[in-house]
């Protein structure tokens, strides 16, 4: 079957995390050769949709956590009869034998209620699985009160009983709820059958909840770079890292390795924890968030990318950025974001939230020695197979002719 149209299925139809830039960065690259329409409840709409050939229809919703009516948010979190019905009205003007739905996020405001409509219809599909929220009712298989990785099977007895919500218990009584509309009504993941992994770690975390028979592609994530000369690590000392100030993304671990390594150390980025650190560690540079260029830039004046999380994440993108760039990068074992170092080759891999062992792993590369090797390594390694938007987009268009002419899944 030839592919004509492309549904792009996002909750914002802004960038204001990785999903979403994949989301739009492939909407608008794909829109080059066909026709695509991205299905949005939150915006505004970014620009580069706008200056591009896709079709846009935005709900004008709110993302549910800016909703000031709390039960408004509660009942269009679990079931957005908005968004069924328009997506619906949307979907009875496409040809099925031509057309893709590509689901990226939907928790944040959309909610599964438009799955149903898919199915129903018999549209083909695929989900790409930028988080945990396919599964586990928090989305990060992650206890935020005992502040450790949950290993509880999603929506057991222990699960439900489980208060690991950041909120309170009463959000996870909600969220319990959701998960349970989402798995019982809307079929999510049961009802589908194609799925796109970001990392081989965190298909592991997921595989057991996907339907057995369910077909996973590879489509690695794509990031924004330009090959430049290699940067000199060794002439930097500062040991950088990127993302929220928050407990599960490891601040303090940071913090006290660097202390106990005796080494420099930034973060960019901001967040609740952001005061707590800079009171406490008044030595830490805090940047606060920066603009792309800005932190390709404060990454180019780095020795080392330190990647702190306690929890497990799913890709960690910015460690490519910092390859890219020829800066090795210390990952924890527990992290999806070992998938993309090689220990003791393009990186180091420490035990994950154990201060000793990342402080250990600092301390190595204060070898300017080591910390050379491992960022020529680090550089020659991405660029031999960057993670290109066109490499993405051409990885995207062969797993949609695959889904379209699969023969497991019968069209009329």
């Amino acid at each position: 079957m030839d592919l004509k149209t492309v549904v792009v299925v996002n909750d914002f139809g802004y960038v204001n995390g990785g999903a979403s830039e994949v989301a739009i960065m492939s909407a608008v690259e794909l829109s080059k050769k066909h026709r695509v329409i991205f299905f949005c409840a939150v915006g505004p709409i970014d620009e580069i949709l706008k200056d591009s050939n896709v079709e846009v229809i935005w709900l004008n919703q709110k993302w549910i956590v800016k909703e000031p009516n709390i039960f408004k948010a509660m009942i269009q979190g679990i079931w957005n009869l908005k968004a069924k019905r328009k997506f619906q009205q949307l979907l009875e003007t496409l040809d099925r034998n031509h057309t893709i739905i590509h689901v990226h996020t939907w928790v944040k405001s959309l909610s599964s209620s438009f799955v149903s409509t898919i199915h129903s219809m018999g549209f083909k599909n695929v989900i790409t699985l930028h988080d945990y929220f396919t599964a586990c009712p928090n989305g990060a298989f992650y206890n935020y009160q005992k502040k450790s990785i949950c290993k509880l099977k999603p929506l057991s007895t222990n699960c439900l009983l489980s208060n690991c919500d950041k909120q309170s218990r009463l959000q996870k009584i909600w969220r319990v709820l959701r998960q349970f509309v989402q798995k019982k009504i809307s079929k999510v993941p049961g009802g589908f059958q194609n799925f796109i992994k970001v990392s081989n770690f965190s298909e592991k975390i997921l595989k057991p909840y996907l339907p057995k028979d369910a077909h996973i592609y590879v489509a690695e994530n794509p990031i924004r770079i330009s090959k430049k000369d290699r940067a000199h690590v060794i002439d930097h000392q500062v040991f950088t890292s990127v993302g929220s100030i928050d407990f599960q993304k490891g601040p303090f671990l940071f913090a006290k390795g660097a202390q106990k390594a005796e080494v420099k150390a930034k973060m960019i980025g901001a967040g609740p924890l952001m005061a707590e650190v800079a009171q406490k560690y008044p030595e830490i540079e805090i940047t606060g968030w920066l603009k792309r260029d800005q932190v390709t830039e404060a990454l180019e004046q780095c020795r080392v990318l330190v990647l702190p999380s306690v929890w497990y994440e799913t890709q960690g993108l910015v460690v490519l950025e910092a390859a890219a760039l020829g800066i090795p990068a210390i990952v924890p074992d527990t992290c999806a974001a070992r998938d993309l170092v090689e220990d003791g080759v393009t990186g180091l891999w420490f035990r994950g939230g154990d201060l000793g062992s990342l402080s250990d792993k600092m301390q190595q590369l204060k070898s300017n020695e080591q910390v050379d090797k491992l960022g020529e390594n680090a550089y020659e390694k991405y660029w031999s197979n960057p993670y290109s938007l066109r490499n993405h987009i051409g990885r995207l268009n062969d797993i949609y002719t695959e889904i379209l002419s699969d023969n497991n899944n019968p069209i009329d």
